[in-house]
């Protein structure tokens, strides 16, 4: 008899902390990210005296920060700070390529919204979202085909990006998962090309609080 009591206390015991683990994984509507990975800029079409000018990139790096809140179970809002840089590799002008020595580094003030297809309290919570906001963006040119340049620009533009991700929910509010990003910076009025884009991959580590 005491047997079967202590079976059935037991019994109890799990029933009752299998919620409240769930609660714990899930712990506050509030949450912060962290976010770390490389960009492939694609390349930035434009002209330059009404000549047509091709610009390359090499892939480069981004880091970002990252804080919201569940509006309910499957939406959040959240405000992103993100940096991202890459160099430029070649500029092509009437079929001639010569090498470009420089950085484009730019610095994204963003406000996003996701949708969550697993919701808060699933395991697995694939998702989609955007964002708009303003970039800080500096661009800092050394040499162009050997030639001397050595000008540094810096301009506010607006910014935009589209988001797909999934994220592995783990005890104590914890998360870990990987994100895509499509970034768009715009040239503004002043420019004569289409505007900074760029595909993203992170990995991402959540707290929930």
């Amino acid at each position: 008899m005491k047997k079967s009591k202590l079976l059935l206390a037991s019994a109890m015991l799990c029933a009752l902390s299998a919620p409240a683990f769930a609660d714990e994984a899930v712990a506050g509507n509030n949450y912060a990210r962290l976010s770390g990975g490389i960009i492939v800029p694609e390349d930035l079409d434009g002209t330059s005296a009404g000549t047509p000018v091709t610009i390359t990139f090499e892939s480069g790096w981004t880091v970002s920060g990252a804080a919201g809140t569940w509006v309910n179970e499957n939406l959040t809002v959240e405000g992103e700070l993100s940096y991202l840089s890459a160099d430029f590799k070649d500029g092509t002008v009437i079929g001639v390529t010569v090498p470009i020595d420089g950085t484009f580094s730019s610095t994204l003030a963003l406000a996003n919204a996701n949708f969550h297809f697993g919701g808060k309290a699933g395991t697995f919570d694939p998702y989609v979202g955007g964002g708009v906001g303003a970039a800080f963006t500096e661009i800092d040119l050394k040499t162009v085909g050997g030639v001397a340049i050595n000008q540094k620009d810096s301009d506010t533009n607006l910014a935009a990006q589209a988001t797909a991700g999934i994220n592995l929910n783990l005890s104590s509010g914890l998360a870990i998962g990987a994100q895509y990003r499509y970034v768009y910076i715009d040239a503004g009025d002043n420019s004569n090309s289409d505007g900074f884009t760029a595909h993203n991959v992170t990995a991402n580590v959540t707290l929930a609080f």
